[in-house]
């Protein structure tokens, strides 16, 4: 196991939080694409979040994920190497075995883990049932193995060994998902959030949309590019996309994108570091979402942070989140009409994200975690 940390000068600590997470990002391959730094992850958002407002937070994860750069950060972090990879993959269900031991020799107020289908999960709540909450993002059985592991896993085990454990859902269809498994399930909701700070919101809107998304088939950008296209042609062609992202289909929406008529009106600006696009994303008149296959999308809450409203399908699961609030549109064939609706009814699209802002942050998110842990 390896520590970074740079060590507390709090003169009170409210409580001691272990939040354990290990995978920390998603990969499109097998083979973890580890990254400079982990400061844009979620995990450490919230984990730097919680020893802002006081609290003595420890991270645990899986050494896959460890940045490239070595850094000391603001709160401990622990990189466990997982072990038998081949059976237990760390993009799916790491295998920590030190995390039992870690958690006898230490003394936690309150965990918080990631999942329930989750071998970490379970020595949690083996350890420590009446501390732990486990955080629920899956809204259906992890496909793995044709869903036998995960069926197993929800029918067995969750439903005889988390009889006491408490469980908080990430969205209302996680909620119903995990409550076939669990009598104890929070009413709470308590979706990713994001660091409040970290995103500038804006009122003033430039003639532009954004898509902010790794440039792969399920995130069907083409499709976004083909609607933006239309929009140029029967609304107005001085609009401009711009695509934020790397992946796999890149040259071919490059391509696309050249071959048109409005091929001046797109433009690709890779991978762009949350600082680095935050420009783009605050005075966008929307951000476009055409996936198929993503329930959770932290991009989603960082464009309400900068308060620009969403255009996506009904797959993300908090596009009932965004049809309620009117914080956008939701429309699973959403087309170059929804692009001129959403510039026609701006200014009040983007006062209900004004609105709504707050319920985005670290700190809104934490209430509920403390909350939920006392009910």
């Amino acid at each position: 196991m390896q520590v970074g940390v740079i060590p507390s000068k709090r003169k009170e600590v409210l409580m001691k939080v272990l939040f354990v997470n290990p995978v920390m990002f998603s990969s499109e391959t097998k083979k973890v694409q580890r990254r400079n730094n982990i400061e844009d992850t979620m995990a450490f958002g919230l984990c730097k979040a919680f020893e802002e407002n006081g609290y003595d937070i420890t991270l645990y994860t899986c050494s896959s994920y460890e940045p490239l750069d070595k850094l000391t950060y603001p709160f401990k972090i622990i990189f466990e190497k997982p072990t038998f990879p081949f059976l237990f993959h760390p993009t799916i269900i790491p295998r920590l075995p030190k995390l039992k031991g870690f958690l006898k020799k230490s003394k936690f107020d309150l965990i918080i883990c990631s999942e329930a289908f989750s071998l970490a999960t379970y020595t949690c709540v083996k350890q420590c049932p009446e501390k732990t909450i486990v955080w629920q993002e899956m809204a259906s059985y992890q496909h793995t193995l044709y869903q036998l592991p995960a069926k197993y896993w929800y029918n067995f085990i969750v439903k005889d060994k988390y009889k006491n454990v408490k469980i908080v859902a990430r969205s209302q269809k996680a909620k119903e998902f995990i409550s076939q498994f669990s009598n104890n399930v929070s009413d709470i909701i308590i979706d990713h959030g994001v660091d409040l700070n970290q995103f500038t919101a804006s009122r003033e809107k430039q003639k532009q949309f954004i898509v902010v998304s790794q440039l792969v088939s399920r995130k069907r950008v083409n499709k976004t590019i083909d609607n933006f296209l239309e929009f140029c042609k029967k609304y107005d062609s001085s609009y401009q996309l711009i695509i934020v992202g790397e992946g796999e289909s890149r040259k071919d929406l490059e391509k696309q994108a050249k071959d048109s008529t409005f091929s001046n009106r797109i433009h690709f600006k890779g991978f762009l570091s949350h600082n680095q696009m935050m420009d783009d994303l605050s005075h966008s008149m929307a951000m476009l979402v055409s996936t198929e296959r993503d329930e959770n999308m932290i991009t989603i809450d960082e464009s309400l942070a900068c308060c620009t409203p969403i255009i996506t399908t009904s797959v993300p699961f908090t596009s009932s989140y965004i049809k309620e609030k009117e914080l956008g549109y939701v429309d699973d064939n959403w087309s170059a009409k929804t692009l001129e609706e959403c510039i026609h009814n701006n200014h009040m699209l983007v006062n209900n994200c004004f609105i709504e802002r707050y319920k985005q942050g670290y700190s809104y998110k934490i209430k509920q975690f403390l909350e939920a842990f006392r009910q």
